[in-house]
C-alpha cells in the first residue's frame, strides 16, 4: 500500500503492518484495519516509522464520497474522515508537507488533510517554482522522461503481464535537494500481484515490536 525508506506498508486479512524485504523485520499496526478489501487505496507516512510522531493515513473513495483513514503511532484504533465529493476520481499521487497529508489526481486537484485540523478538504493545485521551502509544497510529479523509464524498467521484471500488477508508488530525492519527486500509484484495481517502488535498505529490528 506505501513506501518509505525500504520498509513497505502491507495489508492482509483485516491487518496492516509494515515489513523490510531485505532483512524481512516486521512491525504489526495494532487493530483491525475498517476495510477488508484495499483496491483503490493510497497510503503515506507522515515520518519514519521508527519515529514517535509517525501517523499512517489511507485513503480512498466511493462513488459519492472520499475516505480517510489515519493511525497514529500509539493508538489503538483507526480514525476516520469523509467528504461527499466525486471527484478527484481517482488518486494517484501522495505526499506529506508540514502536519498535511496531500493527495493529488492527474489533473490539478487535491485532497488535504491537516493533523491539526483534522477535516477533508478539496483544493486545486497550483504549479509554481518556490523561492523559499516555505512558499507550498516541494514535490514535483514525474515528467514523460521519467515515465517512460519506469514503463521500460517494468519491462525489463520479464513479466508478461506486467499491464496487470498493482503498483504502490513512493517519494524518491532529485538531484535538487530542496524538491522531492513523487511516483505515482497504480493500485486502482483488484488484483492478484501486487508490486511496489522502494529504496533497498536493511532494518535490523527487535523481535516482536510493535506500534
Amino acid at each position: 500500500m506505501a513506501s518509505c525508506e525500504g520498509w513497505l506498508l502491507l495489508f492482509c486479512e483485516g491487518s496492516m503492518f509494515f515489513f523490510c524485504p531485505l532483512s524481512r523485520a516486521k512491525i504489526d499496526i495494532p487493530g483491525t484495519f475498517p476495510h477488508t478489501v484495499t483496491s483503490n487505496h493510497v497510503a503515506i507516512l507522515s515520518a519514519p516509522l521508527t519515529s514517535e510522531d509517525c501517523v499512517v493515513g489511507v485513503i480512498s473513495r466511493t462513488k459519492t464520497e472520499i475516505k480517510f483513514h489515519a493511525f497514529r503511532r500509539g493508538a489503538t484504533s483507526w480514525t476516520e474522515h469523509n467528504l461527499k465529493s466525486k471527484y478527484p476520481k481517482r488518486i494517484r499521487y501522495a505526499a506529506y508537507h508540514k502536519r498535511g497529508f496531500y493527495f493529488f489526481d492527474n489533473t490539478n486537484l487535491m485532497v488535504y488533510y491537516s493533523i491539526d485540523q483534522p477535516e477533508l478538504r478539496l483544493a486545486e493545485a497550483r504549479y509554481v517554482k518556490p523561492e523559499t521551502d516555505d512558499e507550498g509544497i516541494i514535490f514535483r510529479f514525474d515528467n514523460e522522461e521519467e515515465t517512460n523509464q519506469m514503463n521500460e524498467l517494468k519491462e525489463r521484471l520479464a513479466l508478461e503481464d506486467m499491464s496487470q500488477v498493482s503498483i504502490c508508488g513512493t517519494i524518491v530525492s532529485c538531484d535538487n535537494a530542496r524538491i522531492n519527486k513523487m511516483v505515482p500509484y497504480e493500485n486502482n484495481r483488484v488484483l492478484q500481484k501486487q508490486g511496489a517502488w522502494f529504496q533497498p535498505r536493511l532494518h535490523q529490528i527487535s523481535e516482536n515490536q510493535s506500534w
